[in-house]
């Protein structure tokens, strides 16, 4: 593996740690105000499924 594809895909799991890291603390934040909001969790779950895929592929 050349130096660009390790610096490429180590920017690839950082982004991902990040967007994993931004939707918790999105969860989060839900949590502690209590919404019931079932299109906003919905959301949230498909946005987690989401990135479950991208780091599958990984």
């Amino acid at each position: 593996m050349t130096r660009e594809e390790e610096f490429n895909r180590a920017l690839a799991q950082r982004q991902l740690a990040d967007e994993r890291a931004h939707l918790e603390a999105h969860a989060r934040y839900l949590a502690r105000i209590g919404c019931k909001d079932r299109f906003k969790l919905a959301g949230l779950r498909n946005a987690f499924d989401e990135l479950a895929r991208k780091e599958a592929r990984q």
